[in-house]
């Protein structure tokens, strides 16, 4: 399937010394998640899965469109802060139980974790 969508976009395919080791396709995988779906969503909740969130959401992230006029993604432009960011493991790997639902079903308790 890496093959096919690398193909598509015109990318060299894998060699069989990519697919030889688990830990070498788990890394290829999750480059192809992170490129194929960057503007999809699905980043965020691939880093949750992982497992990997404090390691990539404890940095602070940058943007390049201060100004809404400039063609999106001009890499010409200077960089900015666009979000300072802390990932708390202990607290949001689970987001809280919405009161709303503790209201209408008290069994939702004890609140998730930190929340």
């Amino acid at each position: 399937m890496i093959d096919q969508i690398r193909k598509r976009a015109g990318l060299s395919l894998l060699s069989n010394s990519d697919l030889s080791d688990q830990a070498v396709m788990r890394k290829l995988i999750r480059e192809e998640r992170r490129h194929e779906f960057v503007a999809e969503h699905k980043r965020y909740f691939d880093i949750l899965r992982w497992k990997i969130a404090e390691d990539v959401l404890n940095k602070n992230a940058e943007g390049i469109n201060s100004n809404q006029n400039d063609l999106i993604g001009d890499w010409t432009k200077p960089r900015f802060l666009a979000q300072n960011r802390k990932f708390e493991k202990s607290k949001h790997y689970l987001w809280p139980v919405p009161q709303s639902s503790i209201d209408k079903n008290k069994n939702l308790l004890p609140q998730n974790p930190g929340w």
